[in-house]
């Protein structure tokens, strides 16, 4: 009966991969890699195509498969907006109670004792 390899058995596994010339079968290129090398450049291919096809579908290709795209463009522009507006709005309130205080400091009321 034939022993099982063990994982780590399997992953430390050497191979060689030849590249011949098919006309007079001389190498090309020989590469020495194992199972492990196999599976973790094939997992940082994975992590790399992965990212940039995220950051194209974000970037530029959002909006030729994603009909509501520019919804979402649209409601993004109107919440900053949105904020903006407020932030204005306060900003004047409180010009407009510095103006009073100054105008109350230089014409007191008259109705204040003196």
């Amino acid at each position: 009966m034939k022993k099982r390899k063990t994982l780590y058995e399997w992953l430390s596994t050497k191979l060689v991969v030849i590249i011949k010339n098919e006309e007079n079968f001389a190498n090309k290129i020989s590469l020495r890699i194992s199972y492990s090398k196999i599976f973790l450049f094939s997992i940082i291919f994975i992590i790399l195509f992965l990212s940039l096809y995220t950051w194209a579908l974000n970037n530029f290709l959002g909006a030729w498969l994603n009909p509501e795209y520019k919804q979402v463009l649209i409601n993004k522009k109107y919440v900053k907006l949105t904020n903006r507006v407020d932030s204005l709005e306060r900003e004047i309130k409180l010009r407009d109670q510095f103006l009073e205080n100054i105008k109350n400091v230089i014409e007191p009321k008259e109705d204040t004792p003196k």
